[in-house]
């Protein structure tokens, strides 16, 4: 899934004039974010990977999480403002991946939170998309 993960980053580094790439100031990073990433950032993740083989042909199933992370006092605004623009660069995405075909790269579920911070009166809003893809070599 190493080719998956950089065909993902590839995909979001490679449009660095896209809003969502210059909507994420703390950036995008794989399974977590490094202390004290400045706010909003990205952070992507495997669910879940499935392999169909035959002789002939490999697909490969997977699902990918994104999880978009705020502290911005607009509440729900910024928060959905990043969902629109993350939709806008990935959804139906044609993603390169070494060594694959690229057959489907689908939106298919998506959930917002608001979770206590450890400052005062302050909140942070996730916001978790789901994508899944199809892989064919």
């Amino acid at each position: 899934m190493r080719d998956l993960f950089t065909g993902i980053y590839t995909e979001y580094a490679s449009v660095p004039a896209s809003s969502f790439y210059n909507a994420l100031t703390g950036g995008l990073h794989l399974e977590e974010a490094p202390q004290g990433t400045a706010f909003p950032y990205a952070v992507f993740s495997l669910v879940n990977n499935s392999l169909d083989q035959n002789w002939t042909n490999k697909l490969e199933e997977a699902t990918i999480d994104f999880n978009l992370y705020s502290d911005s006092a607009s509440g729900a605004v910024e928060i959905t403002g990043l969902y629109e623009k993350l939709k806008e660069q990935f959804d139906d995405v044609n993603l390169t991946v070494a060594g694959y075909a690229h057959l489907k790269f689908r939106r298919e579920n998506s959930w917002l939170n608001k979770m206590p911070s450890d400052i005062p009166n302050k909140s942070i809003w996730a916001y978790t998309v789901q994508y899944a893809v199809l892989l064919h070599s």
